[in-house]
């Protein structure tokens, strides 16, 4: 989830606040797509929910998906440490 998180933090042209895309378009005209498994587990798991901005599908957090970024956060800062 941090790394979606991080991708569409540099989206163009503004980035998504608590949300990422289900394709990330790259410099170069590459496509990236998050991992189908994995969303179904955040979507089973209550963590992200759907809807469609524009043209584009997109996952915004849920509270519990707030909730766990917070958590995943925390535990790669200690793992740096």
């Amino acid at each position: 989830m941090l790394l979606y998180l991080e991708l569409a933090s540099l989206a163009k042209p503004a980035p998504l606040l608590d949300s990422f895309p289900a394709q990330f378009d790259c410099d170069g005209g590459v496509s990236l797509r998050p991992d189908k498994a994995t969303i179904k587990t955040f979507l089973r798991d209550g963590l992200v929910a759907h809807r469609v901005l524009g043209w584009q599908l997109v996952f915004d957090l849920t509270d519990a998906g707030r909730l766990y970024a917070i958590e995943a956060r925390g535990r790669a800062t200690k793992a740096h440490l």
